[in-house]
């Protein structure tokens, strides 16, 4: 009978383990700096994806604000000159040109609607994170700031406007201001001197929050140039 020895294969050593733990490690580690590397590249991209479309929003504010600000300018003075005249004692004397001014002045507002796209979605996706430049959040928080001033003194406006609104809807024959009529009608529906005062008391406060408006306006466009400026040199961006 043969008998067969097993043979014994020799131990590994000590070494040999670590080098096993070393490479196992060193592997892992590798792929977290290349999931780490990838994910900061991503972030890298979406921030400045997100500049850039504040950048463009930037633009688009400047603009309306721009002109939206000169039409309250006019607006302001040209109720002014409605006002000069619902004041003074022969007003029923210049009646073609109350109604021109009430028609061209009073009977609207103007607001700017402001591109907040971006700005919404760095607050309510928690996008503020990836802003990493300190300089260029606080320009973009200081910015949505005065955006909501500008939308807090409009909602004033609006809430003035339909006061002084209502009022002038029992003076004034729309008909003939608006000349939708081609028979000669009378531009006053009531002839009510305590009205007629009552409305131009109502109509002050109106054109000075339209000025106002105008201001607040004026100082938002020069804070849109200020962060604009700020976004374009941190970021290269034209």
């Amino acid at each position: 009978m043969e008998v067969h020895h097993h043979s014994h294969t020799a131990r590994k050593k000590f070494t040999h383990y670590f080098f096993e733990f070393f490479m196992l490690f060193f592997a892992v580690f590798c792929g977290f700096l290349a999931e780490y590397y990838l994910e900061t590249r991503i972030e890298k991209h979406r921030e400045h994806q997100f500049v850039a479309s504040m950048v463009a929003d930037l633009k688009k504010d400047t603009a309306s604000i721009t002109a939206v600000q000169q039409r309250n300018l006019r607006q302001g003075k040209g109720l002014d000159s409605l006002l000069e005249l619902l004041y003074h004692p022969q007003m029923q004397e210049t009646l073609p040109a109350v109604a021109e001014l009430y028609q061209k002045y009073a009977l609207s507002y103007y607001n700017v609607v402001f591109s907040d796209r971006t700005i919404s979605q760095l607050k309510n996706s928690g996008g503020m994170r990836l802003i990493r430049n300190q300089k260029v959040s606080d320009a973009i928080m200081t910015y949505d700031a005065g955006v909501q001033r500008c939308k807090l003194h409009f909602s004033i406006l609006q809430e003035i406007w339909k006061t002084q609104s209502d009022i002038s809807f029992s003076l004034f024959n729309l008909a003939a201001v608006m000349k939708f009529t081609e028979k000669p009608s009378p531009i006053l529906i009531s002839n009510d001197t305590r009205l007629l005062q009552t409305y131009a008391n109502n109509l002050l406060p109106f054109s000075g929050v339209v000025k106002n408006y105008a201001t607040v306006l004026a100082e938002q466009n020069e804070e849109a140039k200020r962060t604009l400026a700020v976004l374009q040199q941190e970021y290269d961006l034209d």
